[in-house]
């Protein structure tokens, strides 16, 4: 899939297609690839898009792209 920009939050994200919930709950999994940005009430995750896509398929929820 070809995203936007190279960091997206979840909200940007949900826009997209992505269920909200899910990405909020994948955000907490240890190896996801993302970080918290800000500090306090006013943080967000921002999801590394380039390493997203890797990270579904190492987990089993996207099948590998074929050539």
């Amino acid at each position: 899939m070809e995203y936007p920009k190279p960091l997206m939050t979840i909200s940007e994200l949900a826009e997209m297609g992505y269920a909200r919930r899910t990405l909020e709950h994948w955000v907490n999994k240890p190896g996801f690839p993302s970080r918290k940005t800000g500090n306090g009430k006013t943080s967000t995750w921002k999801i590394d898009t380039q390493e997203f896509e890797k990270w579904q398929i190492k987990m089993g929820l996207l099948q590998q792209p074929r050539n």
